[in-house]
């Protein structure tokens, strides 16, 4: 192959290289999200399940069991009712703040006050916390 030919090949292969990448940087040229998107809003009914962390031992801290959350978000404030249908954690009255996708808060329960954290996409919302004797992390995963 002679030179020049060579030459003039690889500045035009390096330019649309270079065009390609700009393009992909700057003016995010793909056909989709790259991931789940953050949600801002919480509020509404979402179904899942209690999904139980271990204890010391390595038993089971609670049952597994069907979950459900009705939520109501006014700006960053959030509450509601999570109930399950475990027999040892049937859930509670949930208040907090939800901010930049994540969770903070408390569940009030007829024997207690947990500190619960967590996270949403638009599609799931997810509530950790720890059960009496700080046994777990369980979690509570939901969808709308």
């Amino acid at each position: 192959m002679d030179i020049v030919l060579w030459k003039t090949r690889t500045r035009a292969m390096g330019r649309v290289i270079a065009m390609t990448a700009a393009c992909s940087i700057l003016t995010s040229c793909d056909d989709g999200p790259s991931g789940p998107r953050v949600e801002s809003n919480i509020a509404g009914t979402w179904r899942g399940s209690l999904n139980p962390g271990l204890g010391r031992n390595f038993d089971l801290c609670l049952h597994p069991a069907s979950a459900t959350a009705t939520i109501r978000q006014e700006g960053f404030r959030v509450s509601g009712n999570l109930t399950t249908e475990s027999a040892d954690f049937p859930g509670g009255e949930l208040e907090g703040e939800f901010r930049s996708g994540s969770l903070t808060g408390t569940l009030t329960t007829s024997r207690e006050v947990i500190a619960v954290t967590g996270g949403a996409t638009s599609s799931q919302l997810t509530v950790t916390f720890f059960s009496p004797g700080q046994c777990g992390p369980n979690s509570i995963r939901l969808e709308r």
